[in-house]
Parts: structure tokens; sequence; C-alpha cells
């Protein structure tokens, strides 16, 4: 009768290191994180930062004197960003089946994680290299509440809705007029605290639902 051969500890851990690597790979590609889709949002992002010095239809309203600085059509067009990030995001289910809850809330952050934080990473890259300095931080202010408005309309809305909604509030808030410029958070610099502080904590609150939550059911 033979002998069972031993299996070398390491052999065992390589083999299953390389087994999760190969489901995280799987699973990423399957909801919307391919090589086409980077390919768009890259190009977004490049044609966003280029747009920086296009400047939009006057928003401040005409006794306040000058248009505002960010009346850009690179600020504007971070919400096509924020878009093409929903609609990648928005191919996850959290009902896959042969998945836990505990798993599914796992994968939604590595999903999230492996989508935004890359985005975002590019995105400063590309403004910094190629838009004037002064757009950095609102960029990352807009960026925030463009994506926000994208992760969150994942979890109530139907997909076409939810990857829409930040191009539609783009719209709203670049309409003069259509909302108070007192509280027009996108295009307003004395909001500027308000927009480097709360934006930030509203894409938190988004992440959290995306995650606790996950995706609206009946997409389409």
């Amino acid at each position: 009768r033979p002998t069972p051969r031993a299996v070398p500890l390491g052999a065992g851990l390589g083999a299953a290191e390389m087994m999760s690597h190969l489901v995280i790979r799987d699973l990423v590609r399957a909801h919307g994180v391919t090589g086409r889709a980077i390919a768009c949002l890259a190009f977004v992002w490049v044609v966003a930062a280029l747009s920086t010095g296009v400047l939009l239809p006057r928003i401040r309203p005409a006794e306040l004197g000058e248009s505002a600085p960010l009346e850009l059509l690179g600020i504007a067009l971070l919400a096509a960003v924020a878009a093409v990030q929903a609609a990648g995001l928005s191919h996850w289910d959290p009902d896959q089946p042969r998945m836990s809850p505990r798993r599914g809330t796992l994968m939604r952050v590595v999903i999230l994680a492996v989508s935004l934080v890359p985005s975002l990473a590019f995105g400063a890259a590309v403004f910094l290299a190629t838009a004037p300095w002064g757009m950095f931080v609102p960029m990352v202010g807009v960026w925030c509440l463009f994506t926000a408005v994208g992760v969150a309309g994942l979890v109530w809305l139907p997909r076409t809705l939810a990857v829409g909604l930040p191009v539609a509030c783009a719209l709203v808030w670049s309409t003069p007029q259509l909302v108070p410029w007192d509280f027009n958070v996108v295009y307003n610099e004395a909001l500027a605290t308000v927009r480097a502080v709360g934006s930030p904590g509203v894409l938190g609150a988004a992440l959290a639902a995306y995650v606790l939550r996950g995706p609206r059911h009946g997409l389409g």
C-alpha cells in the first residue's frame, strides 16, 4: 500500500493564497472593474482636468461682480467621473448565491476600495499635472460630493437613475438662479470650508450605506 506523501506547509499556503487572489480577481472583474471601465474612467478624468480652463456660462448672480473662479467645465465634468464610477459599482449584486451576509459586506468594501481609491489617486495626479494648483482642493471636495450622490443613488434608486443622478445634480447646480448662490456648494468659493469639511462626511455616509445595504434590487 503506497505511503501518502506529506504536503509541505508552505506549498499549501501558497496554493490557498493563489486561490484567494484568483477569487478576488474574478469577483472584481465580474462587478465592473474591467480594463474597458478603467480606460473610460481615466479618459473622463483627463478630459475633466484639461477642461479647467473652459469657462461655464455665468452662474454667479450679476450683482456680485465677476464670475466665481470655480465656474469651470472641468468642475462640472467631475459629475461624469462620478457617473462612470457608479456604473461600475452598480454591477455588484448583494444577494449573490452562496455568499454569506458577512462575506457580501466584505466584498462590497473590497469593490469600493478597488474602484474609488485608484480613481481618486489617478484623478489627483492628472489634476496636479495639468490643472492650476488652486484647483486641487476644490476638485477633491466636488469629487467627494458627486461620488456620494452616485453611491447613495445606487442604494435607493434603480441603476439607470443612480448612474445619471450625479450628472443631473451637476446640471441643477450649474443652472443660474436654480440653486441660491449662498447654497451652491459646488461653485461658490465662499463655501470652500463647508465643501472641504462636509463633502468627505457626506461621502462617508454614502459609502457606509452601500456597504451595509448594497445596491438596490432590480437594477436596470
